[in-house]
């Protein structure tokens, strides 16, 4: 069983980080760590844990969760539904995925609004022709 140099994740017969890119090591073969190298450079110790970081995410989902709400409700249902689906995902990813996250809800949210925009047009327009306007 690996761990990741880097960030201390298993990384079970791999010889990446999935995560973070890291290379891995096994906890029983010495030699594949050179002396004094791991976890940030720090002694790679005897137990066999690994040392784990804080994984959470310190993004705040508020605003685009209010705004994938108002677009479900209100301009393209299909689009808000997945955008909420992207910012539930934020919510407990690690920082730099749920940029991601909350960048992939962002575009969704603005191809919403443009269609919704889009479709006022064309219903004013056909308003303003059914009175002779």
């Amino acid at each position: 069983m690996g761990f990741c140099k880097n960030c201390g994740r298993q990384t079970g017969q791999d010889v990446y980080c999935t995560v973070c890119g890291g290379e891995s090591y096994n906890h029983g073969d010495s030699s594949s760590i050179p002396e004094g190298e791991g976890l940030g450079g720090a002694r790679i110790p005897d137990s066999p844990r690994p040392i784990y970081r804080q994984t959470t995410s310190t993004v705040d989902t508020t605003q685009m969760l209010i705004w994938s709400v108002v677009s479900t409700l209100c301009c393209c249902t299909p689009l808000g539904i997945a955008a909420l689906i992207f910012v539930f995902k934020a919510k407990g990813a690690p920082p730099y995925e749920a940029e991601s996250n909350l960048g992939v809800a962002r575009i969704l949210n603005i191809i919403s609004l443009v269609i919704f925009i889009i479709s006022l047009i064309l219903n004013f327009g056909k308003l303003m022709s059914s009175f002779g306007l």
